[in-house]
C-alpha cells in the first residue's frame, strides 16, 4: 500500500511531537529529582541564606535541563518558538516543584507552632489550676 505524501509527513510530524513529549517527560522528572530532595533539605536548615541557595539551585538545574533538551532539540529542525515554549515549561515546572517544597515546609512549620502553642496553653493553664488550688488552700 502507498501511502500519501501529507499522511506519511503527518505521521512522521506525531511521532516526533511523541518523541517531543517524552524528552520533556524525562526531563521533567530528572528536574523534579534534582530539585525536590535538595529544596527541602535546605529549607529544614531554616538558614538566612536558604532562599539565596534555593535560587543558586534552581537557576543551575534548569540552565543544565534546558541545555540539556535545547542539545536534543538541535538535532531536528524545530521552530524556535516552539523550543522556546518547551523550555520556558520546564521552567516553569522547576519553579513550581521549588514553590510545592517551599509550602509543604510551610505547612511543616505551621504544624510545628500551634503543637508547641498547644503545649504551652495546656502548661499555662495546668500552673494556673495549681495556683488557684493553692491560694483556696491558704485562704481557708
Amino acid at each position: 500500500m502507498i501511502f500519501h505524501s501529507s499522511k506519511r509527513h503527518g505521521h512522521f510530524g506525531n511521532i516526533l511531537y511523541l518523541s517531543f513529549c517524552h524528552l520533556h517527560c524525562i526531563l521533567q522528572k530528572n528536574l523534579s529529582e534534582a530539585l525536590a530532595g535538595p529544596v527541602q533539605s535546605i529549607l529544614e536548615t531554616r538558614e538566612r541564606d536558604a532562599w539565596a541557595c534555593i535560587k543558586r539551585l534552581y537557576r543551575r538545574e534548569t540552565e543544565n535541563a534546558a541545555l540539556a533538551f535545547s542539545a536534543s532539540l538541535s538535532d531536528f529542525d524545530l521552530d524556535q518558538t516552539v523550543s522556546s515554549k518547551m523550555v520556558s515549561d520546564l521552567r516553569e515546572h522547576a519553579r513550581s516543584v521549588v514553590e510545592m517544597k517551599a509550602r509543604e515546609e510551610a505547612g511543616n512549620i505551621l504544624m510545628h507552632m500551634k503543637e508547641r502553642y498547644n503545649f504551652l496553653l495546656l502548661l499555662f493553664e495546668k500552673n494556673r489550676k495549681k495556683d488557684n488550688a493553692l491560694s483556696v488552700f491558704i485562704s481557708y
